[in-house]
């Protein structure tokens, strides 16, 4: 039934397995290394924006993940449950006038000077 193989057929079988292993070990690192790489390469940028932002006497930039799917992109579902879509309005009553008493601070422009340093 089964015949047995040759010394130098099984040697070229375990080289062929060796090299085959040592190539996907070498290509799993690789993009270890390059994913980390990436992860690194964010964090100094993120660590530049706000480092820069506070320099500057501002507030650190807000930071927003998001991911959008394909189809949100086209615009279909995007409105979410509950939302009117881009085509749709608000519901108007004809011939009902409303005033809105609302309260409000003003708030004035800072001045055109310098801005402030850090101490």
């Amino acid at each position: 039934m089964f015949r047995a193989l040759s010394p130098l057929a099984a040697f070229v079988r375990f080289f062929a397995r060796v090299v085959v292993g040592a190539v996907g070990a070498v290509l799993a690192l690789a993009g270890l290394m390059l994913m980390l790489g990436f992860a690194l390469f964010g964090v100094a940028v993120a660590l530049v924006l706000v480092a820069w932002a506070r320099l500057r006497g501002r507030p650190a930039p807000p930071v927003r993940f998001r991911w959008r799917q394909s189809w949100e992109r086209r615009g279909r579902f995007s409105a979410g449950f509950g939302r009117r879509g881009r085509g749709a309005s608000a519901p108007r009553r004809e011939g009902v006038d409303e005033v809105v008493d609302v309260e409000f601070t003003e708030r004035h422009k800072p001045d055109a000077g310098a801005p402030k340093r850090l101490e």
